[in-house]
Order: C-alpha cells, then sequence, then structure tokens
C-alpha cells in the first residue's frame, strides 16, 4: 500500500476543504502535504482527517504543511490543550 493510499482521506479533505496551492508528494518514505487556506476550518478539515487515522498525532510517515493565509507576522493566538502542563517542567 502506498502512502498516498494509506492517507488518502487526508489528502481528500485538503481537497474538499479547497487547500489552494496543494502539493501532495512522497520522497523518501514520507507523504508529504502542502498548502495555503483562508481559514482555520481549511487547516483543521486536513488534521481532523489525520486523526481520524492516527489519534496520537504520531505518525512518522507523513508531514502536513497547511498555511492559514491572511495572518500577519506576531498574530497573537491562542492554544487550547487538554491538560495544564503544557511548556512546563517536572520537579523531581
Amino acid at each position: 500500500m502506498s502512502l498516498q493510499d494509506k492517507y488518502s482521506s487526508v489528502v481528500s479533505a485538503a481537497q474538499t476543504a479547497g487547500i489552494s496551492d496543494l502539493k501532495v508528494q512522497e520522497q523518501d518514505g514520507i507523504l508529504y502535504i502542502s498548502g495555503t487556506t483562508s481559514s482555520n476550518a481549511g487547516k483543521d478539515a486536513v488534521w481532523n482527517a489525520l486523526g481520524a487515522i492516527d489519534a496520537t498525532y504520531s505518525a512518522s510517515d507523513i508531514n502536513i504543511d497547511v498555511q492559514v493565509a491572511g495572518l500577519a507576522a506576531g498574530t497573537s493566538l491562542t492554544v487550547d490543550t487538554e491538560s495544564y502542563n503544557l511548556n512546563s517542567t517536572q520537579e523531581a
């Protein structure tokens, strides 16, 4: 099974979401998917499709680079997590 077959639902989600400049390339055992969208919904659709295949997002044979156009450098964003220890250190 090729990587494009394995991740066909991710590619399909990118196409359905209207990702522009969509590039899908398999190289050195990694499937690269890249493009641009005008909304977070488009980007989320691609990542949600990957999550349906790999719920931990730990696959090392796919690289997704979908950029949201229109965000200026330095734009403040919010990161929501399921736990509170994002970037924290644990004491021994």
